[in-house]
């Protein structure tokens, strides 16, 4: 019993250092001479600006059949409407 606590502890102590090890690496060098900023490899905002174009986007055809519409017997509260509604649920979730 007290050998699987100390393999416990053991796999717990590597576990840290390795988080410890890994943070370290991922945090990344900085020179403390350099006056430039870390480099965070998103665009500038004046270069985006630039290259954003000038006129409105086009509205696009849509890529697939259009979603079913609920029919209006749907929302009776009636065996009819309760049918209408089951058909209209079963093709929208065909559609998704």
């Amino acid at each position: 019993m007290g050998e699987g606590i100390c393999v416990s502890a053991r796999r717990m102590v590597a576990t840290a250092v390795a988080a410890l090890a890994l943070s370290g690496a991922l945090s990344g060098c900085r020179d403390a001479d350099s006056d430039e900023p870390p480099d965070s490899g998103l665009p500038s905002p004046s270069a985006s600006s630039s290259t954003s174009p000038a006129t409105e986007p086009t509205p696009t055809e849509p890529l697939g059949p259009a979603a079913p519409e609920r029919p209006e017997a749907a929302t009776k509260y009636t065996k009819a409407g309760a049918i209408a509604f089951v058909r209209f649920y079963l093709e929208l979730l065909n559609y998704a």
